[in-house]
């Protein structure tokens, strides 16, 4: 997956935490990249933004390769 954040981010899928960085940045699209096992049909994605000061906000790409 990849990911970009305003601020700090972490992520879980499925239930299974994949993704945590605790940072101070403005948004950019996909500054990390990690992966995680997904199943056939539905998944379940949580983004929660650990937020620092102005702005926040977050981008997820699914690459297909």
């Amino acid at each position: 997956l990849k990911l970009g954040s305003d601020d700090g981010a972490v992520v879980w899928v499925n239930g299974k935490l994949v993704h945590q960085n605790d940072t101070s940045r403005g948004l950019r699209t996909d500054d990390d990249r990690f992966s995680a096992d997904l199943k056939k049909g539905s998944n379940r994605i949580v983004v929660k933004i650990v937020q620092g000061s102005g702005g926040f906000g977050f981008c997820l790409r699914l690459p297909t390769r």
